[in-house]
């Protein structure tokens, strides 16, 4: 079993999204400036120096919000560009979360309404601070095929990454392979973002993919409208990486950069996925 262990996002106002995802209750645990010692884990060398904050967004399994101060990452909206482009919060109550974030001044893109894939489950859709796409999900009802956590708090963990993929059969099977898992599903479901983004009706659906990591964590493959990934040179501020809990890697070692964590002391891999998106696979012995 794995889970998602951290969500990195590039800003270009550490301290303007800190306090937004503080007064979802999320407590500052560690901030300060990225060292040269720390570069083995951030994929890239122009990070070194810059500002950092970490959020613990739950508390039993430790995970984490690492917001890192980039003033001149590019700002792109979600599925522009190939990679991660949605973090999906899980919460207890949606309205009371939709009057919570409208008072933040937050654009909410998408209203709250039950996913085309059952009516016990309910979204909205939100820009954060940084430009980054957040999901806020409620489950009304426990749905078989979709086994999630139970929110403890109004504003509770990340239980989703969402990925823009040119290539969704080439993810699935990446995936699969990483994480010796069975390769997901093809279904179809509306993708309000990435409708706007393509230019198609708020009707159409998408072919996205959802693998379950186990304990109710997820990555989801969201068909992107163009079949080459991004090239961008540029950082672009949002959701620069994702860090994943998970079993030995051992058979896997060839699809990264084994390294160690100086923060953490802990033995990880460095893996860049098919579309570009930078992950780092945490180990459990």
């Amino acid at each position: 079993m794995s889970s998602i262990s951290t969500v990195t996002l590039l800003v270009r106002d550490l301290s303007k999204s800190v306090a937004a995802y503080q007064t979802f209750g999320y407590r500052v645990v560690g901030s300060g400036v990225l060292q040269p010692q720390d570069l083995p884990v951030l994929h890239d060398v122009r990070l070194c120096g810059c500002a950092y904050t970490q959020l613990l967004l739950h508390e039993s399994s430790d995970q984490r919000v690492e917001v890192i101060e980039y003033p001149d990452c590019q700002l792109l909206a979600a599925f522009e560009s190939s990679g991660w482009a949605a973090l999906e919060i899980l919460v207890s109550d949606l309205m009371q979360v939709e009057a919570h974030v409208k008072a933040l001044g937050l654009e909410v893109i998408g209203k709250p309404q039950a996913l085309s894939i059952s009516q016990d489950i309910r979204a909205m859709q939100v820009i954060g601070c940084a430009g980054e796409l957040i999901y806020f999900t409620e489950q009304l009802a426990p749905v078989a095929e979709w086994p999630l956590p139970i929110a403890s708090a109004l504003f509770d963990q990340c239980f989703i990454v969402v990925l823009c993929t040119h290539d969704l059969q080439l993810t699935r099977k990446f995936y699969a392979g990483l994480f010796n898992l069975p390769m997901p599903k093809i279904v179809e479901s509306k993708v309000l973002a990435l409708s706007r983004v393509a230019g198609c009706a708020v009707s159409h659906r998408h072919h996205i993919s959802a693998m379950s990591l186990g304990g109710g964590h997820w990555l989801e493959f969201d068909q992107w409208h163009h079949s080459i990934a991004s090239s961008h040179s540029e950082l672009a501020a949002g959701i620069f990486s994702i860090g994943i809990h998970g079993p030995s890697l051992s058979e896997q070692l060839a699809l990264g950069q084994r390294v160690v964590d100086p923060r953490s002391g802990q033995d990880c891999l460095l893996v860049k996925g098919p579309s570009g998106e930078r992950l780092v696979c945490y180990q459990i012995e």
